[in-house]
């Protein structure tokens, strides 16, 4: 049975409603570690752990073993755990269906497949996703234009609030890599009081990414077409290049122009509709207008050419004499330049 919301899984297993065989794969790891988590801490007391719960690696397992493993009744316990976690590294794992088709009830087995979805295509997949004795749960990853309200909701089951500033710090210098998100966030909360709002001091403080001289501020910059604080922000990027290299500064500037070209193209005023064009957060919306007044369409596209140029040397192709710094301030230039 397909689930696709890891906290129903996640409350099933903690009111005692447990599946034979659980799958759980996909590019995000985050939910999968979540659901292993539990199930490794919390099916079996740990009295029962010592004799029924097996915890093995895809790289070391035979399908073979699984099954003997599975197959064992439970000592002094109403049920066994098996744990395949990293299963994308098993060799053997198509030969899961005949299990598949005739799972043990009173073993719990669970195919940890990280950082990677499993086809869909293939035989045993199919027979899992008809089955209602397995939960199939595929991990997507979040994507970037959700992230924040991602980040809002998370921070909202703990009763802990954060600046829309920080969240966008955070967001833009972690990006989508929940585990890392999540991280960096408990870090901060170790250091806070329980009622305290997580603010862009805090970010800076405890995680180290400056609330004045980052990305998120210089395109603030570019959209108001503030020159002296577009090039002193860019400045200060510069001179901490290898901290803010500028392999992941260009992306984020080629990304804020192509969103402002299609507000630019767009035939609609409605801001739901156009967050959802752009990809962004809608309170982000504003500084997208005032930029629109800014920059004209044809703009926008030579603005686009230039950082897709100068992506290409950041890489080492063509024009090699660039340093990084060099080529990010001639990109700054270029960007004002074709401003109104």
């Amino acid at each position: 049975m397909i689930y696709t919301n890891p906290d129903q899984i996640l409350n099933e297993l903690k009111s005692g409603t447990i599946k034979p065989i659980y799958i759980l794969h996909g590019e995000e790891s985050y939910y999968i570690d979540l659901i292993v988590q539990e199930i490794e801490q919390n099916v079996l007391n740990d009295a029962e752990k010592s004799f029924n719960q097996v915890v093995v690696y895809g790289r070391d397992i035979e399908m073979k073993t699984v099954h003997n493993e599975a197959r064992q009744f439970p000592m002094m316990s109403q049920r066994r755990v098996v744990i395949i976690k990293e299963a994308q590294d098993m060799k053997e794992l198509k030969q899961l269906g005949d299990y598949i088709e005739n799972p043990v009830r009173h073993t719990l087995l669970v195919i940890s497949h990280v950082n990677k979805k499993i086809d869909g295509r293939m035989s045993w997949i199919s027979k899992a996703k008809k089955s209602p004795h397995i939960v199939l749960f595929h991990s997507e990853p979040v994507r970037d234009y959700k992230l924040n309200a991602w980040l809002n909701n998370f921070l909202r089951t703990k009763s802990r609030k954060i600046s829309p500033q920080a969240n966008q710090l955070l967001c833009e210098y972690l990006g989508n890599d929940l585990k890392k998100l999540v991280n960096e966030v408990e870090k901060i909360e170790l250091n806070l009081a329980a009622d305290k709002m997580i603010d862009a001091t805090d970010v800076e403080r405890y995680v180290g990414i400056s609330k004045d001289y980052n990305i998120f501020e210089l395109l603030k910059a570019l959209s108001y077409v503030d020159k002296p604080k577009a090039f002193f922000i860019t400045d200060n990027l510069v001179s901490n290049i290898k901290k803010y290299p500028i392999q992941m500064l260009l992306p984020s500037l080629f990304t804020h122009f192509q969103r402002l070209l299609i507000l630019s193209q767009a035939n609609t005023n409605d801001d739901d509709r156009l967050a959802q064009m752009m990809k962004v957060p809608k309170f982000t919306l504003k500084e997208f207008h005032i930029a629109k007044t800014k920059y004209r369409q044809d703009k926008i596209k030579k603005i686009i050419n230039v950082i897709s140029i100068a992506d290409i040397k950041s890489k080492g192709v063509g024009d090699r004499r660039n340093e990084p710094g060099e080529l990010l301030k001639d990109v700054i230039h270029e960007i004002l330049y074709h401003a109104a």
